[in-house]
């Protein structure tokens, strides 16, 4: 614990919450809908708050109630059997999520914790805020240098949340040979976040030939990027040199296709006549994490080797596909 610092002072969170919704189930209890809309405010809400390095303490922040916190958003959910026969049948369940995280206000007049990722008063937890830039390929020799860069160092823009607040997942399962082969498929979306493509940004920093600023066939945005980030540009073009890694966020969403499953269950007399004693034999076969659609330019937009609060993706490998068989044998 060398790294933390204790507060006495500390006290739980408090939450006041409204909700309200329903639930519907129509064409014969084949459809169910469940809607939910909540609205939650939470005060004496624990941020870590940054110490200055004038303290002289070997930890950088202190944890303490500060901050005040809207949560609203809404849950749903669609289950659908749309194929019911003996041979074959179909179910579908489709669910979406949408959270408005906001920070009230912070104590003790503090206007802002943080300086990339901040807690600010009018905007969601775990903000990510960076000074951007504009770029022009002024002689069209298709290499950008820092004097094509327009900077301004107090024009700090906020880029996005870090943590997504739309989420979805769509479920299908079918059932065929007289229900005796379960096909299962899962995909899983999430939307309105930045992520740091950290890995594309330390090569381009630390790397003496990065490409971005090496190989003129680099597109002119990743070379902008990392110029801006590597070398920087005078802000207003007559202030000091301003280094930003603005353009290393992107926009985070995807759609994962998760998981692909089958389940065969032998027949009855052919698990009577070859496993003594067995009521029910079955047979499954699976594999996760099969593709992911995403514009997103790092290694995966799941990827995190951080056990903290913020993603990070530094060096890191995306989520690994994997496959398993399983037999399930019931006595």
């Amino acid at each position: 614990l060398s790294d933390e610092i204790g507060n006495p002072l500390l006290k739980p969170e408090l939450t006041r919450e409204f909700e309200a919704g329903f639930d519907l189930e129509t064409w014969a209890r084949r459809a169910r809908v469940e809607f939910t809309y909540y609205s939650k405010m939470t005060t004496d809400a624990l941020v870590d708050q940054r110490l200055a390095s004038s303290t002289g303490s070997a930890v950088t922040s202190i944890l303490r109630n500060l901050a005040k916190v809207k949560n609203a958003g809404v849950e749903a959910l669609v289950t659908v059997r749309a194929l019911d026969m003996e041979m074959v049948g179909l179910d579908i369940t489709a669910s979406a999520a949408h959270n408005d995280n906001k920070v009230v206000e912070l104590g003790d007049g503090i206007p802002t914790i943080g300086v990339t990722t901040r807690v600010q008063p009018g905007f969601p937890m775990d903000s990510y805020f960076l000074v951007p830039y504009t770029y022009t390929d002024a002689n069209n020799d298709g290499m950008i240098v820092p004097a094509e860069l327009s900077i301004n160092r107090n024009d700090t823009t906020f880029v996005g949340p870090a943590f997504a607040p739309t989420t979805a997942s769509l479920a299908l399962g079918l059932d065929l040979l007289r229900r005796q082969l379960r096909v299962n498929a899962g995909f899983d979306h999430r939307s309105g976040h930045a992520q740091l493509t950290s890995t594309r940004q330390f090569l381009c920093t630390q790397s003496v030939s990065a490409e971005e600023v090496s190989n003129p066939a680099t597109p002119l945005d990743q070379q902008a990027r990392c110029v801006a980030a590597r070398i920087g540009a005078p802000s207003q073009g007559t202030g000091p040199v301003t280094r930003t890694n603005y353009g290393f966020y992107e926009d985070g969403r995807f759609v994962r296709f998760r998981e692909l499953s089958l389940t065969y269950d032998l027949p009855q007399d052919v698990v009577s006549k070859y496993v003594r004693y067995a009521d029910a034999l079955s047979i499954s076969l699976g594999a996760r994490n099969l593709k992911v659609w995403t514009n997103y330019a790092g290694e995966d937009p799941e990827a995190s080797y951080s056990t903290g609060d913020i993603p990070s993706t530094l060096l890191t490998t995306a989520p690994r596909r994997y496959y398993t068989a399983r037999i399930n044998v019931q006595f």
